[in-house]
């Protein structure tokens, strides 16, 4: 495997870039300095709006380029390429690349990589179509070639007024295989959510296949060849013309030849999203359960199950305690994002080692267990009281707007739903939730292009609002939130250290009264790891039932039992849920 690591910062004395430039890696040449020209595009990378970046601020993405791997021999030599240029002297930005390549045998040996369609050509020009530059290509595979593997970089710029087109249109292309269609894909990329938060400009609207301070995600396309046999490669986009059409695709794209698998079932661990403080998945991170990461089938054999386990090192309740069993259908050539569900995980420390491995393969060895591993140091999401509270104010835009608290297994703890808010409305939702548990809060905000927030920059007219939690005593904030957030911001905490590292069936629900005694009016404080339904009767000494109450699918409440009219006393107060009770004694003084 091979993979690049690139950092950006502000350099030296001056302020960051300021534009959403397309940046290149390529493999300029090989072999020395006068050695073949390949100008072989390996990463393709739009920088970040820059403004409001300061002198402290750096940043990191890393991105697979195992399908160039066979160039990186030898004498090789890399350009970094900025095809932009900054409106103000004294801007720009300081860049490192670190290529990282990973020693072992190629589980799919490269024989040789050949360019496919190359350039930048107008998008919905009927005198021009962009077709006539996206010809068939014939290619005779070599005698030892089994595996073929196009790989296609495409982003779309610049917009006509009419659709936007190819910055900001949603478009298809269509690959083709001897005249037959055989995949389809969307030119398309979601930014509301992107990975670099907060940055300037209008980063939070959908493009045409690229987002602001983000790696270009390559398409690739994989199938199996005869040894030697001929066949017609071909990529068509979808139908479009415009009176005054002035948008282009930016395309590079190659064919790579590979030798037969060397192995049947073979899977590679890639990347773990969660756990992790890698910055590129800082919106979802840090976490303390439901590990992601990714998986390529590198193996000849499509991959239905794997076996897999993990943990954090160095604690003994957590480390490989869980395992997973993974089915599906994953081909030959293909990754996939695997998600651990029913898993809480904690690290003790900061920077505490995250490891996951996959044991087995369609139930036997992998036979080269070495990329079946994959570790990522994390920290700990922050611990806050039981009880606190969402204070949110709405823009002029409720209609946008939703938000939901999760637990750890996805269930629904509470939400205001989509269409459900009013405008310019300040809401106050109280949470009262078990110990030792992990939530996840998620804010959304939906708009044609891309959600924008309670507050944006380029939406004067969508007002202001905003988002934080607080306690409920003291009423001290906890977190505010950003207001031009995207589409959704992610925000994980945890009401004490948790100390299982499976779901846990068998926890009961707990209750406490106060004060205790009580004058007039006592409180009952209801806590429960799930949704129930939960009923609440008040007994005097002999057995007759002065109150009764009930709540409806609920985690848990505080519940007002009101003994003003009650004699002064002991009094048996039971809570029941499902088929547990529990009986609290109350005492009534005046």
């Amino acid at each position: 495997k091979a993979f690049i690591v690139m950092s950006y910062k502000c350099p030296s004395g001056m302020a960051c870039g300021e534009w959403d430039y397309i940046d290149q890696v390529l493999v300029r040449r090989v072999g020395g300095v006068s050695g073949e020209d390949k100008n072989i595009e390996i990463m393709r990378f739009i920088t970040p709006y820059g403004n409001g970046l300061n002198s402290s601020w750096n940043f990191a993405w890393v991105f697979d380029v195992t399908d160039f791997a066979m160039l990186f021999h030898d004498s090789v030599e890399i350009s970094y390429v900025h095809t932009g240029w900054e409106t103000n002297v004294g801007k720009g930005w300081d860049v490192t690349l670190e290529f990282n390549l990973v020693e072992g045998p190629w589980p799919m040996t490269p024989l040789a990589i050949h360019n496919l369609w190359n350039g930048s050509w107008g998008f919905g020009n009927p005198a021009d179509d962009i077709d006539n530059h996206l010809t068939p290509v014939d290619h005779t595979f070599s005698t030892e070639t089994h595996v073929a593997r196009m790989h296609i970089t495409q982003t779309g710029h610049g917009f006509d007024q009419n659709d936007g087109c190819s910055e900001f249109c949603d478009r298809f292309r269509q690959t083709l295989w001897d005249g037959a269609v055989v995949d389809q894909v969307q030119l398309w990329r979601k930014c509301g959510f992107n990975g670099l938060f907060p940055q300037g400009g209008t980063w939070v609207y959908d493009r045409g296949n690229w987002c602001p301070g983000a790696t270009v995600y390559p398409y690739t396309y994989q199938r199996n060849v005869e040894p030697g046999s001929t066949h017609a490669l071909d990529v068509k986009k979808e139908e479009y013309t415009d009176a005054a059409p002035s948008g282009n695709e930016f395309i590079r794209s190659y064919l790579i030849e590979y030798a037969k698998p060397a192995n049947a079932n073979d899977v590679r661990v890639d990347d773990i999203l969660r756990p992790t403080n890698f910055k590129e998945y800082n919106r979802i991170n840090p976490v303390c359960d439901n590990p992601v990461f990714t998986v390529t089938n590198v193996g000849s054999n499509p991959i239905l199950s794997m076996n897999i386990e993990g943990g954090y090192a160095g604690q003994s309740s957590f480390n490989n305690q869980w395992t997973f069993h993974w089915n599906g259908v994953l081909q030959p050539g293909e990754t996939d994002t695997v998600v651990i569900g029913d898993v809480k995980m904690v690290p003790t420390s900061d920077n505490q080692l995250f490891t996951v491995n996959i044991t087995k393969v369609n139930g036997v060895a992998d036979p080269y267990a070495l990329d079946n591993t994959a570790a990522a140091r994390s920290s700990a999401p922050p611990v806050w009281e039981s009880h606190l509270y969402l204070e949110f104010k709405t823009n002029n835009e409720p209609y946008e707007t939703s938000y939901t608290l999760m637990d750890t297994w996805g269930n629904e703890v509470f939400s205001r739903a989509l269409g459900t808010l009013a405008a310019n409305t300040v809401y106050r939702d109280t949470f009262l939730l078990p110990d030792n548990q992990c939530y996840k809060l998620v804010l959304h905000d939906v708009d044609f292009g891309g959600g924008d927030g309670l507050n944006f920059w380029a939406n004067p007219q969508g007002g202001s609002g905003y988002a934080r939690l607080r306690k409920v005593n003291g009423g001290n904030i906890l977190k505010n939130f950003a207001p031009d957030f995207g589409a959704k911001h992610e925000y994980n905490f945890s009401t004490g250290a948790v100390f299982s590292s499976v779901k846990n069936e068998t926890m009961h629900f707990s209750a406490n009264v106060f004060p205790n005694p009580a004058s007039d009016q006592a409180v009952l404080d209801m806590v429960s790891p799930v949704r129930a339904d939960w009923q609440i009767e008040v007994f005097d000494l002999v057995g007759k039932m002065v109150m009764r109450k009930e709540i409806k699918n609920s985690y848990g409440e505080l519940v007002e039992l009101h003994m003003s009219e009650q004699a002064p006393g002991l009094y048996m107060v039971r809570v029941s849920q499902n088929n547990n009770t529990i009986i609290l004694r109350l005492a009534v003084a005046r």
